[in-house]
């Protein structure tokens, strides 16, 4: 594998060197590139020094189309850090620095790991910019909460190198379809049926893939309170669309993260806006659409994980019958209290019946990162 370093202007440019000498250790074979604004912060002998790597700057824009070259030479582009100015110019095809350049050229596989601070995170053109990049298929990764070079704590602070590097040569090949959120179904033209699911569950195990630098696509169903952030994100609403969406996703992703509330149930017939001047009124519901039953065919080889919320007394029995009705390799089952809460209770339990892990009233969050770490590890 042959990777290119790129290097942009931040505080966390120092991480980078950190980067190249892990690479090093490892036999990696990379060069270096770096930004005018990275000058501001390091230097191409703290490279040469560490790791006796090649260093590329705009003083070498225009010796013999040096971008096509490095471009051409590369199996990986990382650009580590990704500043919001480098991530904004790439989404719009800005090409002019040596970086640049070689990124717009650049035909393998491309990752990013982004650092500035939150409200810069925040800002709704940037995370446009960046889905632009999500949907072409550019990994995101990071960035994390913590420490920032402003002295605030939040989200923007540069992945670790290991983390980085681990996902550049993890080889795990894992691409995940997160699904989490709660469907809704029509009762008139402005009422619905639904649950109380807040979507807490399902974004902290989009944080916990975006820690792990795990590629992922999340379909979010509903209007829920935790939304995904520097990945490809699909809207649903309805049940149905939840299944269309999973019948068109599924083909890029061989993990499945079953994480959605879907409503069970759904009224008989969608009426006209209903007024209380009729007075009572009856709605039959019938059984909703079983989605995992519904593309239980197309599993093949990909990991299947469902949830299942019970009553604690049957939780483990009724767990074990969604294994085995859906055709699942893991279940995460947790008690009714679960939802729209921050805490979990439960268990995470594989295809073959075996407890994983135990909760009792653990963070969400915590809950998240073991099931990713079972994910990556069968």
């Amino acid at each position: 594998m042959r990777v290119l370093l790129g290097v942009t202007g931040s505080v966390a440019s120092y991480k980078s060197v950190i980067i190249s000498r892990l690479l090093h250790k490892r036999g990696i074979e990379h060069r270096v590139i770096m930004t005018p604004s990275a000058l501001n912060f390091i230097r191409p002998l703290s490279f040469i020094g560490s790791s006796g790597v090649e260093v590329y700057t705009d003083e070498d824009f225009f010796e013999r189309n040096l971008h096509i070259e490095l471009a051409r030479w590369g199996d990986v582009l990382l650009v580590a850090p990704a500043t919001m100015n480098f991530i904004s110019k790439f989404a719009l095809g800005i090409a002019d620095n040596l970086l640049l350049a070689t990124a717009t050229a650049f035909e393998g596989r491309i990752v990013l790991a982004p650092a500035m601070h939150t409200e810069m995170w925040n800002f709704r053109p940037f995370q446009e910019n960046l889905k632009k990049l999500v949907d072409m298929g550019i990994e995101i990764v990071g960035p994390e909460e913590g420490e920032l070079a402003s002295g605030d704590v939040g989200m923007g602070r540069m992945s670790e190198p290991e983390v980085i590097v681990e996902h550049l040569l993890s080889g795990t090949g894992r691409r995940v379809l997160l699904v989490y959120g709660r469907t809704e179904e029509d009762i008139d033209d402005v009422r619905v049926i639904t649950n109380r699911s807040s979507g807490r569950m399902g974004y902290e195990i989009h944080r916990a893939l975006r820690g792990r630098g795990v590629p992922h696509t999340v379909v979010v169903a509903g209007c829920v309170d935790y939304l995904p952030s520097g990945v490809r994100t699909v809207r649903v609403r309805r049940t149905e669309e939840l299944l269309e969406a999973l019948s068109e996703l599924l083909e890029e992703h061989n993990v499945l993260i079953m994480a959605v509330a879907v409503s069970d149930f759904l009224p008989d017939k969608v009426r006209g806006k209903m007024d209380r001047r009729e007075g009572e009124i009856d709605i039959r519901l019938r059984p909703n659409i079983d989605v995992l039953r519904s593309i239980r065919e197309k599993k093949g080889n990909r990991l299947f994980v469902g949830f299942a919320l019970e009553e604690e007394d049957s939780l483990e029995r009724r767990a074990m019958e969604k294994l085995k009705e859906k055709g699942l390799d893991l279940i995460v089952a947790n008690v009714l209290d679960t939802m729209g809460s921050g805490a979990f209770t439960g268990e995470i339990i594989s295809g073959s019946g075996e407890v994983l892990a135990r909760f009792e009233k653990a963070p969400k969050s915590e809950v998240a990162r073991r099931l990713v770490d079972i994910i990556l590890s069968v």
